[in-house]
C-alpha cells in the first residue's frame, strides 16, 4: 500500500533518514529511496511500509519516491481527504508550489461545481495550506471563483480566504446579513456596495425632514466616511443626503459646512423655520459669498430675507423644532441696514416695533446678539514720570492697557471725541491721543474692527456695511449701537418672575417713552396670568426706558415705585421713578400726555407740577430726598486747607477769588489717579466743588463750596426724609452725572 508523507530528516554521510506520516517518523535506507539527496528534505514522498529488519515490531520505509507522475496526485488527493487534518496540513506546508499547483488541478477536475459542503471543505483545506507556508494563493481565488457560486466565494472571503467577493451578490443579500458579518463587509470598504448599501438605509428612513431621521442617517454617513479616503465617494454620499432632504435640512447642511450646495431662492422660504442662531448664521455666510466675491447678491436680495425671519414660533409648533435663545437681531440688523440705505436714521421705536410683533413661546431671555463688537473693557493710559539722574529732566512714559473688568455696556458703543469748532478728532490733553467717550469717561481704543473673509462667523453690523458699500454717519451708527444696549436691557425684563415665560403686551400707551409699556403673563397655569383684555393692576406688569435720555436704566412696576406728588395719596398717580438715576416725572412730559387725553376725550387727574428741577424723588418709597452736606467735616476740612495752604506739599498754589470763596489747587503727588480721584471724591461729598472731578489730571482745583444749604445744592450725598434711604454719589460718579444731567443746574447748582 503506498503511502504518502514528508522527508524530515536525511543524513547523506549515513546514509539514512526519516520521514514523517500521520504523527509517527519511520526510517528509510538512502537504498531504498530515488534521488537520495540533500534537497529530499521537507520533501513530499510517497512510501512503502515493511517490517523492520532490525527492530522487531516496527515498520520502515522502503520504494521513497518523490511525486512525479498523474496518479501520484491521484493517490495524494484521496490520502489527504483520509488522513487527520493535523498531518493534512503538514503535508501540504511541505508541497512545493508547482506540486500545489497539480494537486488543485487534480481537485478541482473532480468537482465541477464546488458548492457542497465537502467540497468547500476540502477547497479550505487546500487554501489554507497555502496560507500556512505563505504562498500568494491569490493566484487560485479567481480560477476558483469562475467555477463556484457567489455564495461560495462569500464564504471564502467570510473566512480570510479569498481577497474579494461577488458584489452584486453581497449587495442583494445586505438585508440578510447580521451586524457582525455587515460591519466586516463594510470595512472592506468597497466603494460599490457601501454605496448600495446607504442607498438601501436612505430607503428605509425616508426623506430627512426630521432631525431624528438626520441623526440616523449622519451616524451611517460619520461611519462609512472615516472607512474611505476617497473624496470622491464621500462627496457622493453627501449628494445622496441632499437629494432625501427637504429644502429646511437642505440649509442646515450648508450652514454646518457639510454641504458646499446653496441656492439662495430655494432657501430663502424656509429661512423661518431656522432656529434664530442659524438664521444669524444664515445671514453672515451669505455675507461671506459677496465678501469672497463668489456671489454677486444685492442689497435688495439680502433685504427680501427680512419677510422669512420672523416665524420661528410657527416654525417651533410645525416642526417641533427646539430653540436656544430666541432674539430679534437679524430683523433689525435688515432694517437698519434698509434705514442707512435709504440714508434715513435708525430710531429706537422701530427697535422696539420688532421686538413687541415677534413674541414666542420662551423661558428663555430675549436678548439682541450676535451681530455687534461686545465691548472688550475700558482701554485707558497708564503714565509713569522718573527723573533722569544726570539731566534731572522728568521723563513721562505712557503705556496702555485694557481693563476686561470694566465694561460699562454690553456692546462697544463709544463716540470719537470730536473738537466741536473744527469738527476734527479732539487730542487728549494729558496723552495727545485720540480717543472715544464711553459712558461719560474716556477710552482709548475702540472695540470696532473690520473682519476678514475668514473670520465671517463673528461679522459685525460694521462688516455688513462695508461690504454691502452702504454709507453710513460713524455717529449715527454709535447711537444705533447705543440702542440696541438699550433695548438688550429692556428685553431682560420681559419674562414673568413666577413662571418664567415671556410676557404679552397688555396694551399700547400713548405717552411714555416705548409704545407699548404694560405686559402680562399668558400662561393660564401661572398665578400671575391675566387674560386678554382683563384688568388686574396687580397682575399688570408696566416696562419702560427712563425718562432720562442719559440713562440707560429700564423702568420695571416690579422693581420701581411711584412718586409721592405733593397733596396726593401715595400710589394714586405718581410716576415711575428709576432706581438709576431717580428721574421721574417731568412738567412738560405732564403737559403732553394731558394733551393727548383731552384729544381723545378723556380727563387728566393728577398733579401739574412734575419733580424735575424742584426734587430728587426716593427711588425706595417715592418721598422727597434732601441734601446731606456733611457740613461739619466740610468745615473742619477747609479750616486745615487754609491754616496748611503753605506747608502741604499737595497744595500747589492758593487764593481767594472775587466772591471771598477758598480756592486751592491740589497736586496728585505720589498717588495714582485712581487714589487721587478716590481722595477728591470724598473732598466733594462733604461740600466742596471740584470742576473736573471725572478727569484724570495731574493738577486738580478745589473750591470752597456754599456757606448755606440750599436743598441739594454743593450736596454730593442724598437722604431721604421718609425712609432714611441715603445714596453716596462721591463713590458713585457715574450715577452723579446720569442724575445731574437729568435734573441740571436746578438741583446740582454750586453758589
Amino acid at each position: 500500500m503506498k503511502h504518502f508523507g514528508f522527508v524530515k530528516d536525511f543524513n547523506i554521510e549515513k546514509g539514512y533518514g526519516f520521514i514523517g506520516h500521520n504523527g509517527q517518523d519511520y526510517f528509510f535506507h538512502q537504498k531504498n529511496a530515488q534521488s537520495a539527496t540533500a534537497t529530499l528534505i521537507s520533501k513530499v514522498v510517497h512510501f512503502q511500509l515493511i517490517d523492520s529488519k532490525k527492530h522487531v515490531g516496527k515498520k520502515e520505509a522502503v520504494d521513497v519516491s518523490l511525486l512525479t507522475l498523474a496518479e501520484d496526485f491521484d493517490q495524494l488527493l484521496a490520502y489527504i481527504n483520509g488522513c487527520d487534518k493535523g498531518f493534512r496540513q503538514k503535508l501540504l506546508s511541505n508541497l512545493t508550489f508547482t506540486e500545489l499547483k497539480k494537486l488543485f488541478n487534480k481537485i478541482t477536475s473532480r468537482i465541477h461545481k464546488i458548492d457542497s459542503l465537502g467540497s468547500y471543505e476540502i477547497v479550505v483545506e487546500f487554501l489554507s495550506g497555502l496560507k500556512v507556508i505563505n504562498q500568494p494563493y491569490q493566484d487560485f481565488t479567481a480560477y476558483i471563483h469562475s467555477i463556484c457560486s457567489p455564495d461560495f466565494q462569500f464564504r471564502l472571503w467570510l473566512d480570510n480566504l479569498s481577497n474579494s467577493f461577488n458584489e452584486e451578490y453581497v449587495i442583494n443579500s445586505l438585508g440578510l446579513l447580521d451586524t457582525t458579518t455587515l460591519d466586516k463587509v463594510l470595512k472592506v470598504g468597497n466603494e460599490t456596495v457601501n454605496k448600495a448599501y446607504f442607498l438601501s438605509e436612505l430607503s428605509h428612513v425616508g426623506r430627512i425632514d426630521t432631525e431624528g431621521k438626520k441623526g440616523q442617517v449622519f451616524s451611517l454617513f460619520n461611519k462609512l466616511s472615516q472607512l474611505h479616503k476617497s473624496s470622491a465617494f464621500i462627496n457622493e454620499l453627501k449628494t445622496l443626503i441632499r437629494d432625501w432632504s427637504s429644502s429646511h435640512f437642505k440649509i442646515i447642511y450648508w450652514l454646518e459646512g457639510f454641504d458646499d450646495y446653496f441656492d439662495f431662492h430655494e432657501f430663502k422660504p424656509y429661512v423661518s423655520l431656522l432656529e434664530p442662531s442659524k438664521q444669524k448664521i444664515y445671514v453672515k455666510k451669505i455675507l461671506s459669498l459677496i465678501h469672497r466675491k463668489e456671489q454677486a447678491y444685492t442689497l435688495q436680495d439680502i433685504l427680501s430675507i427680512k419677510d422669512n425671519v420672523i416665524d420661528y414660533g410657527i416654525a417651533q409648533a410645525v416642526q417641533g423644532i427646539d430653540g436656544s435663545k430666541l432674539d430679534f437681531s437679524v430683523s433689525i440688523i435688515l432694517q437698519t441696514l434698509e434705514d442707512l440705505s435709504n440714508h434715513a436714521k435708525p430710531e429706537m421705536g422701530k427697535i422696539y416695533d420688532i421686538i413687541v410683533n415677534q413674541f414666542v413661546e420662551s423661558s428663555d431671555v430675549l436678548q439682541v446678539t450676535g451681530f455687534f463688537n461686545e465691548c472688550a473693557g475700558r482701554y485707558y493710559p497708564k503714565i509713569s514720570k522718573v527723573v533722569d539722574e544726570e539731566t534731572l529732566k522728568e521723563m513721562v512714559t505712557i503705556s496702555y492697557q485694557r481693563n476686561d473688568k470694566q465694561k460699562p455696556f454690553e456692546f462697544c458703543e463709544g463716540r470719537k471725541a470730536v473738537n466741536v469748532a473744527t469738527k476734527e478728532e479732539a487730542l487728549c490733553e494729558r496723552t495727545n491721543a485720540a480717543f472715544w467717550w464711553c459712558n461719560n469717561q474716556k477710552c482709548y481704543q475702540n472695540s470696532l474692527a473690520l473682519r476678514k473673509p475668514e473670520e465671517w462667523e463673528r461679522y459685525t453690523l460694521l462688516d455688513f456695511l462695508s461690504i454691502l458699500n452702504i454709507k453710513f454717519d460713524s455717529n449715527d451708527y454709535e447711537i444705533f449701537l447705543g440702542y440696541i444696549n438699550k433695548a438688550n436691557k429692556f428685553l431682560k425684563h420681559l419674562n414673568c418672575r413666577a413662571c418664567k415665560s415671556i410676557m404679552r403686551p397688555a396694551e399700547q400707551s400713548n405717552f411714555a417713552v416705548n409704545r407699548i409699556t404694560k405686559f402680562r403673563c399668558n400662561n393660564e397655569a401661572c398665578v400671575q396670568y391675566l387674560p386678554v383684555k382683563g384688568k388686574d393692576e396687580n397682575k399688570t406688569v408696566y416696562i419702560s426706558r427712563c425718562i432720562n435720555k442719559d440713562c440707560n436704566d429700564v423702568i420695571d412696576s416690579r422693581d420701581s415705585v411711584r412718586c409721592v406728588p405733593e397733596g396726593k395719596a401715595q400710589g394714586s398717580c405718581g410716576w415711575y421713578i428709576c432706581n438709576n438715576c431717580n428721574a421721574c416725572c417731568a412738567t412738560d412730559k405732564i403737559d403732553q400726555r394731558k394733551h393727548i387725553l383731552q384729544k381723545t376725550g378723556q380727563s387728566y387727574s393728577c398733579h401739574d407740577v412734575g419733580h424735575r428741577g424742584i426734587q430728587i424723588s426716593c427711588n425706595k418709597c417715592g418721598h422727597k430726598m434732601e441734601g446731606n452736606d456733611q457740613s461739619s467735616l466740610y468745615a473742619t476740612r477747609l479750616e486745615w486747607f487754609i491754616q496748611n495752604r503753605e506747608v502741604s506739599k499737595s497744595i500747589r498754589k492758593s487764593g481767594q477769588n472775587n466772591s471771598g470763596k477758598w480756592w486751592f489747587l491740589l497736586e496728585r503727588g505720589k498717588y495714582t489717579y485712581d487714589e487721587f480721584k478716590e481722595k477728591l471724591a470724598s473732598y466733594s461729598s462733604c461740600g466742596f466743588y471740584i470742576p473736573d472731578l471725572d478727569k484724570e489730571k495731574d493738577l486738580q482745583l478745589l473750591v470752597e463750596g456754599s456757606t448755606a444749604k440750599l436743598g441739594y445744592e454743593g450736596a454730593r450725598n442724598l437722604k431721604c426724609t421718609s425712609c432714611s434711604h441715603e445714596i453716596s454719589l462721591s463713590k458713585e460718579i457715574d450715577k452723579f452725572n446720569v442724575m445731574k444731567k437729568y435734573h441740571k443746574q436746578y438741583l446740582f447748582a454750586v453758589v
